[in-house]
């Protein structure tokens, strides 16, 4: 059995509607909650209450003290309780603290460590694992080792220290005091309530454990200043980052045919067929997925762009079609260029992930890269062993490329395929081309054509039936209105291969995540969390079809 001891604030409305049910639900029949106020009694003397009552429940293996404004977003919160309230001499569990104590400010402390979600942003504090000397108080899971023998000091204030006394006093029981990966949501709006009671609770425990808070010494003093200053800069500078690329993002959804953000160009890469179709009325408007009609909004004398959504297969449709020409050097030097071979390492990355999703079925052989950029997954499996051909129109690209070591070849698929006849492919790649396409089905009946009996087309495209995707709309990242024809669905991409006279082996709808760091996922979860997003975000759609071994 599990104590969960809650100190309510006011009339506890936030703790029953938001983050009460979420502890339920996380919890199991036989554990007990303790919600008490602490308007008048405050949380030394809520939290002694909880460790009394433990104290008298021989089966109790643990108790937790929790903020009310904390909401428990882990799947597995108790059995990870459990596992490490299990671990040898733990007396503490918390979620981000410090080690070597300055004073009751433990995120000040020599060390830190920990992570948790938080209404402000993402709190990543250092390793997610680690000993510390004290946890933060928004989650406290306390051994029976500890709660047995440690009582919250009656005369610090009511609201503050008492983490730190609690961590502290097991800490002088020869216990560990330890962070652990525990998904929380903390609902705060930070700082400290009030400053004077908080540095009475900071004196009174300087005297109380003198030998765990000892001042900085001049040289700390120098080394936590400049990785302060670090810190700060370095989130000054994400923050810079983030603006500008939203101010980007709005002034490409603004004019058309300007440059689409930095940031979306992860995952982009050159179409390698015909420039966009431009409409020329309502008969137009068809999904290039599966040719249904779809519904065009009435004319308008500067038409913004929308998405429509197809009725049969799901995919959505850029509505009016991009008017740029999408394969010249123009968009190459406008939206990457400097940009792009910036990058160039986030790039190799990419391809490496790739190319190990392809030798998972396909070792060795033929590979012909389609809209191949500047030539970096090229690159990666001709290095894996492939023998590696590359097609790409443009030549500001294609010079790029080149410089690789890698032949690439400046022109279309069909122009390639001519100039090679009868050489077919294991494998041909189509990273981030189909959906700059405005006749994927030729395209792919030409990728089909290449391939060798029994041979794959492998490819990457946004997933327009995402959440992102529904939830957003036009003003997702990846919609891309300047430069994208259509957003394919599962269904959309099935549909396509069927009729280039290919079958599916897998579709699969994949988080953006292998292309990222671990960070920025974080901060994107963090976000969502706050937002109450659909989570996890399946932004990419994966395939692998082959040829069959005879056609017809």
């Amino acid at each position: 059995m599990i104590i969960v001891g809650v100190c309510v604030s006011g009339t506890g409305e936030r703790f029953r509607t938001v983050c009460e049910p979420a502890l339920l639900q996380a919890l199991a029949p036989e554990d007990r909650v303790l919600a008490l106020s602490g308007d008048t009694r405050g949380i030394p003397d809520v939290y002694n209450t909880v460790l009394e009552t433990a104290r008298t429940e021989p089966d109790c293996a643990g108790v937790v003290l929790l903020h009310d404004d904390v909401r428990i977003v882990d799947w597995s919160f108790r059995a990870k309780v459990l596992a490490a309230l299990a671990e040898p001499q733990v007396g503490v569990i918390g979620v981000v603290g410090g080690r070597g104590l300055v004073d009751a400010r433990w995120w000040n402390a020599r060390e830190t460590a920990g992570r948790v979600f938080e209404s402000r942003y993402l709190q990543d504090l250092g390793a997610p694992r680690a000993d510390v000397d004290v946890v933060d108080g928004l989650f406290l899971a306390l051994t029976p080792s500890a709660f047995r023998q440690v009582t919250v000091d009656a005369d610090l204030p009511q609201f503050h220290g008492y983490d730190v006394d609690i961590c502290l006093q097991a800490r002088d029981l020869g216990l560990r005091v330890v962070v652990r990966q525990i998904e929380l949501l903390h609902l705060t709006k930070g700082g400290f309530g009030d400053e004077s009671a908080y540095a009475q609770a900071n004196a009174h425990l300087l005297a109380r454990h003198p030998a765990w808070l000892t001042p900085l010494t001049p040289v700390e003093h120098g080394r936590t200043g400049l990785a302060r200053g670090r810190r700060e800069a370095r989130r000054v500078a994400r923050g810079i980052r983030r603006r500008g690329a939203g101010a980007v993002h709005r002034l490409a959804a603004a004019r058309p045919g300007a440059a689409t953000s930095p940031t979306q160009v992860a995952v982009t890469q050159l179409p390698a067929h015909p420039d966009p179709i431009e409409p020329t009325g309502v008969e137009a408007c068809v999904c290039v997925a599966c040719a249904s009609p779809l519904t065009a909004p009435a004319p308008a004398a500067a038409p913004s762009p929308e998405l429509l959504s197809c009725p049969t297969c799901g995919s959505r449709t850029i509505w009016p079609r991009p008017g740029r020409h999408v394969q010249t050097d123009g968009i190459w030097q406008q939206q990457y260029g400097g940009q792009r071979l910036a990058r160039r390492a986030d790039w190799f990355a990419e391809g490496r992930q790739r190319i190990e999703w392809i030798l998972l079925r396909e070792p060795e052989g033929v590979l012909v890269e389609v809209g191949a950029g500047t030539g970096e997954f090229a690159k990666v499996a001709q290095e894996a062993g492939f023998d590696t051909y590359a097609v790409q129109p443009s030549s500001w690209a294609v010079g790029h490329a080149r410089e690789l070591g890698v032949p690439v070849f400046e022109g279309t698929l069909d122009q390639w395929a001519a100039a090679h006849p009868g050489l077919l492919a294991d494998v041909v790649a189509l990273w981030h081309v189909l959906e700059h396409v405005p006749d994927p089905r030729s395209l792919m009946r030409d990728a089909a054509a290449i391939t060798r009996p029994g041979g794959l087309v492998v490819l990457e495209v946004p997933n327009g039936a995402s959440t992102e995707c529904e939830r957003l709309g036009i003003e997702w990242d990846a919609t891309q209105p300047n430069d994208h024809v259509i957003l394919f669905s599962p269904q959309g991409l099935r549909t396509v291969a069927a009729a280039a006279g290919l079958e599916v082996v897998e579709v699969l709808e994949i988080p953006d995540r292998l292309y990222g760091g671990a960070d920025a996922w974080r901060r994107r979860r963090n976000t969502a969390l706050v937002n109450n997003d659909p989570w996890p975000p399946k932004d990419l759609l994966r395939m692998i079809a082959h040829r069959p071994l005879t056609d017809g």
